[in-house]
């Protein structure tokens, strides 16, 4: 076990943040990212610069493809935004037709978008565009007829619009008001807010509008300061994680977690199911706001973009490399062969924001259980919120995962050494 130890890599280390200038080194002449991979590397290590935060956002929530060029980043941009605006246009003309006139304004012009004074403050505060480049401008009709049609194919329901107007209306007023974007009453920025996720619910009925959207769109706003970069950016983002805002979905999502927890440390398992807290409810605020309510805003904006970079999940090179690192390990301790084919099983459902969810239960683990019972649990785990150390946990997170890939190797050179 010693010799092991000596061999196994350096604990991880965290880096400083994607700077500008290591940010300009990715792109060659015509303006393309050649090694996604390696900005992905960056941003998982670090962070991200705030003063390039906006424009590396485009790429990690995917408005630009990565390989692509200036020009072609300048008409996504104007294909985007014209799209968004007859979206927009549209539920907005449907809602206009179909609402008695007592519902109207309440409907367009709920009282806390209204400033002191009684003058309306929200609904369309939508950012102002820079006049497009003249290669795009000569587009610009082609690309709004476009716009116009794709936005007359989408289907709306007005009953399922209206009741996330409703719920919409309870949570942007509560939304991020200590935060200066956010601030004061009649606060344009709440109805860019309000006017993003009706639009995102107008023409995703299927999943329509669930508490914990606006708290995701608030970082999008804030960081890219644009309308219709920051509906774009959720819509993608939401497009990965819909399932989550299920309750079958986010039944499932903690289920994963109570799985990986009892693969890696059983007793402790166990005294969560003795607890009668072994369906993990306190971990569903952490990962459906990817742990926004338990940093500073700042700290969790670093975190969010960090957990979006996927560069260290089961399916990423670093984990194949930490498997393939961990067979030639198990060979030198067993004296067994390293097949070419032997295949690891590992759980590619344990992404890398369990472990900071198991990181965190880690840390805390002999408070927690020393808590006894369900009501002091979740009052060891409710005072967690703000007193948290975001770059410790992220360590300790990394290594619980490779933790976990040194494991599944391992276990499978068990099975393979199982006498027949």
């Amino acid at each position: 076990m010693a010799a092991a130890d000596q061999t196994d890599p350096s604990p991880p280390k965290r880096q400083p943040a994607l700077s500008p200038e290591k940010w300009k080194s990715f792109f060659d002449k015509d303006g393309r990212i050649l090694n996604e991979s390696d900005v992905r590397r960056f941003v998982f290590r670090g962070g991200i610069d705030p003063s390039i935060r906006p424009e590396v956002w485009r790429y990690l929530f995917g408005i630009y493809p990565f390989n692509s060029t200036e020009r072609e980043r300048e008409v996504v941009t104007a294909e985007l935004k014209l799209r968004y605006n007859a979206l927009k246009s549209r539920w907005k003309s449907v809602l206009e037709l179909s609402c008695a006139p007592d519902e109207k304004e309440k409907l367009f012009s709920p009282a806390y978008l209204k400033r002191d004074g009684g003058g309306d403050g929200g609904g369309d505060a939508a950012q102002s565009a820079a006049a497009p480049p003249p290669h795009v401008d000569d587009q610009l009709v082609f690309l709004q007829m476009q716009a116009q049609v794709y936005a007359g194919r989408q289907e709306i329901d007005i009953k399922v619009m209206k009741k996330a107007i409703r719920v919409i209306d309870k949570d942007v007023p509560r939304n991020d008001r200590d935060h200066p974007y956010f601030k004061e009453a009649g606060n344009p920025n709440l109805g860019v807010l309000r006017d993003v996720l009706i639009t995102f619910a107008a023409f995703h009925p299927d999943l329509g509008y669930s508490q914990g959207m606006n708290d995701i769109l608030s970082r999008f706003l804030v960081v890219l300061d644009d309308e219709q970069e920051a509906y774009w950016c959720l819509t993608k983002y939401l497009e990965r994680i819909h399932v989550e805002f299920m309750e079958k979905g986010m039944v499932e999502k903690l289920d994963t977690v109570k799985q990986l927890l009892g693969e890696m440390d059983k007793e402790y398992l166990a005294f969560f199911v003795d607890a009668e807290m072994a369906d993990f409810m306190f971990c569903h605020r952490w990962l459906l706001l990817s742990f926004k309510r338990e940093f500073s805003f700042n700290d969790a904006l670093t975190l969010f973009e960090i957990l979006s970079s996927h560069h260290l999940e089961m399916c990423s090179l670093e984990a194949e490399k930490a498997k393939r690192r961990e067979e030639l390990l198990e060979k030198e301790r067993t004296g067994g062969e390293v097949s070419e084919r032997m295949e690891v099983m590992v759980n590619h459902e344990y992404t890398f924001e369990l472990f900071v969810c198991l990181a965190i239960l880690q840390r805390y683990r002999t408070d927690i259980m020393a808590s006894g019972e369900a009501c002091g649990l979740y009052q060891i785990i409710n005072g967690l919120s703000m007193h948290m150390n975001m770059e410790e946990l992220l360590v300790s997170a990394e290594e619980l995962f490779f933790k976990y890939c040194r494991k599944s190797v391992a276990e499978c050179f068990m099975e393979l050494n199982l006498p027949t």
